[in-house]
């Protein structure tokens, strides 16, 4: 009983255990969730605000900059810009200017803003406005010239009597050059480098209406005070199209370089998540009147921020479930504590009644003895001596049950004895009963096997097992008696068929007093310790019992483990 006990305490901790866990899980999965759609839901407002963003302004293009470096450069050595001139209401302009001669006191140096016209025969004429390059200036802002204040590039004929090329102007390298050491146009000791421009648009001017090149813009162009926190703490970027597929503006967003134009072709043509830099973003589809915007939002952060959670997650549900196995250790202990008093005490009022009614039972017993030699025939007598026997029986084994519960656990006195030679012992007596009721008893031995262990008790586990299938197996059955053995264990065990065997009680097998209902027949004896018996016997020598039930045959199984002396 005190191993049932201890499985009884197993049996609490698992469950109670498995069932906190079960709970820690479910907790983690719906917080996970919870966050996954917390970050979900940001990305859809952050790309909701953007587009939103980019479509007011994409009715009032105010500005954009463009890399030099990005830009081609024509047979003269400008920068192509593809902007309707007509459109620009100022440039601005940023370089380096630097002066190799140190005794010089100033320098500047300068170029042009030149615009492609035709004439009425087609001839190209090109107007200009230059810009200069002052020492410590690194931009200027030049309002963009109207056709009076155009210089003509060597050509006699008046602005207004030329088409522009509406699509196009170009920014000149450095044409000129001087300095205080040399006031000549030609100073070889000033050099020039422009990278980059921004130009402002005149008011109303829509992005729907450029036909000679890309939009680039970054969003501290789009955004009028500041960006927006939702919009700043996830780096994100979007494309404009037109209805057919082509890019009207690449607008870079919090990226910390502008995205190439051939690169932003493909993202624009696949419209789907994305990684680009080696960081994955998710994609939002925006339809607008005569455009669409495609916003990509990265997606790293929040994956970063899940997996730090799950990672906290699973360091808190660890120590959680640890500290909770801890106290349903501790509390199961306390639980089964009431059980094992109630069943010491109700060991020792079986120990106590058994030998309470030990004598008198031995009294009637042998007064019944007496009064059959002188009334041989006396049939009362007769039932009365055959009920005390069985109730003498009775206490015998209920007095074994609580001799054997004490000692499991407990030091024993176990001896080397050959087993077979104990199982053959049983064998021939339990042959004449098989007879008896013409069953046969087939049994299956090793010639020796040397066992550690209590051979009386193991000479009663035979009995219990050979008894147990005389009285159940079926009418003409053959039961086989078999041991094997391996390095580590020991292997008994007994078949019998048995069709009215059910299933649904093996597990009840093994408790006291239990039979089945087939058992409570006149013809068969039996109080329903015998298996109980066999269990203690075996759980006092280490090992297991087990019944099975396979085609019509009933198998115990018992499993000792091999000791050493």
């Amino acid at each position: 009983m005190q191993t049932a006990i201890k499985r009884l305490r197993r049996n609490i901790i698992l469950l109670s255990f498995a069932t906190a866990c079960t709970i820690i899980l479910i907790m983690l999965v719906i917080l996970n969730g919870l966050m996954r759609s917390s970050y979900t839901h940001r990305i859809d407002a952050a790309a909701e605000l953007i587009a939103q963003t980019a479509d007011r302004k994409a009715k009032d293009v105010q500005s954009e900059s463009i890399d030099l470096a990005s830009l081609t450069l024509d047979g003269a050595g400008d920068y192509v810009v593809l902007r309707n001139p007509m459109d620009v209401e100022s440039i601005t302009i940023r370089g380096t200017i630097s002066c190799s001669n140190p005794a010089a006191n100033w320098f500047s140096a300068g170029g042009g803003i030149v615009v492609k016209t035709y004439t009425a025969d087609g001839t190209e004429v090109y107007f200009y406005q230059e810009y200069s390059f002052n020492n410590n200036v690194s931009e200027i802002t030049i309002d963009f010239p109207t056709p009076e204040r155009f210089h003509s590039a060597g050509h006699g004929i008046p602005f207004s009597e030329t088409t522009i090329a509406e699509d196009v102007f170009m920014i000149s390298q450095k044409w000129w050059a001087s300095s205080s050491e040399n006031e000549g146009s030609a100073d070889e000791t000033v050099s020039l480098s422009l990278e980059s421009i921004t130009i402002n648009y005149k008011e109303n001017t829509p992005l729907s209406a450029y036909t000679g090149g890309l939009v680039s813009r970054s969003y501290d162009e789009i955004f009028d005070s500041s960006i927006p926190e939702s919009v700043s703490s996830l780096r994100s970027f979007f494309l404009v199209t037109n209805p057919d597929g082509t890019l009207l503006e690449i607008n870079s967003g919090n990226l910390p370089e502008r995205i190439p134009e051939d690169e932003a072709g493909r993202m624009a043509s696949k419209g789907s998540d994305l990684t680009y830099e080696s960081t994955d973003y998710e994609c939002r589809h925006f339809e607008k009147e005569d455009m669409e915007i495609l916003v990509f939002v990265s997606s790293a952060e929040r994956q970063d921020s899940l997996n730090r959670l799950m990672l906290y997650s699973a360091c808190i549900g660890i120590g959680t479930a640890l500290l909770l196995f801890v106290m349903i250790y501790l509390a199961s202990g306390k639980i089964v504590e009431h059980v094992s008093v109630s069943y010491e005490k109700q060991n020792q009022f079986i120990a106590n009644a058994s030998h309470e009614l030990k004598t008198p039972i031995t009294v009637i017993s042998a007064t019944t003895d007496i009064l059959l030699r002188r009334q041989q025939d006396d049939q009362w007598l007769g039932t009365i001596k055959g009920q005390t026997e069985k109730m003498q029986k009775l206490l015998q084994e209920m007095l074994q049950l609580t001799q054997m519960n004490a000692v499991i656990g407990k030091p024993q006195n176990f001896e080397r004895f050959d087993l077979c030679e104990i199982a053959e012992k049983v064998t021939l007596y339990f042959e004449a009963r098989f007879y008896e009721v013409q069953k046969v008893l087939v049994s299956e031995f090793p010639e020796r096997l040397m066992f550690y262990g209590d051979a009386g008790r193991i000479e009663e586990l035979f009995n219990i097992l050979l008894d147990n299938a005389v009285k159940y197996a079926d009418e003409r059955a053959i039961v086989r008696l078999q041991i094997a053995s391996n390095k580590n264990s020991v292997t008994l065990s007994c078949t019998n068929p048995c069709s009215k065997f059910d299933e649904a009680q093996a597990s009840h097998l093994f408790e006291r007093f239990y039979r089945s209902d087939t058992a409570h027949s006149d013809e068969t004896e039996g109080f329903g310790l015998g298996l109980t018996i066999a269990q203690l016997i075996a759980e006092q020598h280490g090992g297991t019992i087990s019944v099975s039930y396979d085609h019509g045959e009933a198998t115990f199984q018992i499993v000792l483990p091999i000791k050493g002396t």
